[in-house]
């Protein structure tokens, strides 16, 4: 796991859990990946990705908004998240890739007001 998320689970630091991100599909040209979830208390959650190889050419590329506002004052969340992994085949031993993560988070912490 990489850059934001990597040592963050929800609204408390600490722990960290063993997964890896995507790599970019290797058998076609454009995947495209799109889930939309809504639940209770003004949860929304939108993921979106694509991946493919041109030629050469790998990529792999993901977007996530997810707000909620729990039952308790103040308890309010947002999240807004990016990820980008290119990479180009030179020869059969040479490849070079940048991977790029973003992400925007606010938790307020419930309590009493």
């Amino acid at each position: 796991m990489r850059g934001a998320a990597s040592l963050q689970y929800g609204t408390q630091f600490g722990g960290c859990s063993t997964s890896s991100l995507r790599a970019p599909e290797p058998d076609k040209t454009v995947s495209v990946v799109s889930r939309q979830t809504v639940g209770s208390f003004g949860f929304f959650n939108s993921f979106n990705s694509v991946s493919g190889t041109v030629k050469k050419l790998s990529y792999y590329a993901f977007a996530q908004y997810k707000r909620g506002d729990g039952w308790r004052p103040n308890s309010h969340f947002d999240s807004k998240t990016a990820y980008a992994d290119v990479r180009y085949q030179f020869t059969e031993n040479f490849k070079v890739g940048a991977q790029v993560t973003h992400m925007d988070y606010l938790a307020q912490q419930p309590g009493a007001q």
